[in-house]
């Protein structure tokens, strides 16, 4: 192969008889790119428009942010908590009753309405008994179901505006 220079610069090589401009080459060689680089762009745009990207993006968020307390054992009042869904668990149904009508646990001086949280403790422990791994699970996947439920909801109330 051989290379050969014109009056302005040029060069072209010559393999066998053909030659080939390299300037006009390269001129292709840019447009293709730009091309591939149109099309790439287009079709990552195209990708970030899907909503299942989207909630994958915050499950993922969300798992990276609260897994680490898997890990993790019960923490102050949860030895409580656990107690008290256990006694239930067990039979001790007289127990259940009020945590829906008065204040939680019926420990005096706490003037809270928790039905929910009395519900989800008996669900846990009924299926984890006292694995705080299993309560801290359910608490993470509830977590991530309320997350992608206000991504639906907000997407929702895009759509009417």
């Amino acid at each position: 192969m051989t290379s050969i220079r014109d009056e302005a610069g040029t060069s072209a090589s010559a393999n066998n008889g053909v030659s080939v401009d390299t300037k006009f080459s390269a001129d292709i060689k840019v447009s293709i790119d730009t091309r591939v680089s149109v099309n790439t762009r287009a079709r990552l745009a195209a990708l970030l428009q899907k909503p299942w990207l989207h909630l994958l993006l915050l499950s993922l968020l969300v798992w990276s942010i609260y897994s680490r307390t898997l890990g993790s054992y019960f923490l102050a009042d949860d030895f409580g908590e656990v107690f008290y869904a256990s006694r239930i668990c067990q039979g001790d149904w007289n127990l259940l009753w009020p945590n829906f009508t008065g204040n939680f646990m019926q420990v005096p001086g706490m003037a809270v309405w928790r039905p929910w949280l009395l519900v989800s403790l008996l669900c846990d422990y009924i299926v984890w008994h006292a694995n705080p791994i299993g309560f801290y699970l359910t608490n993470v996947l509830s977590y991530n179901a309320v997350v992608l439920l206000l991504y639906w909801f907000i997407r929702l109330l895009n759509k009417k505006l």
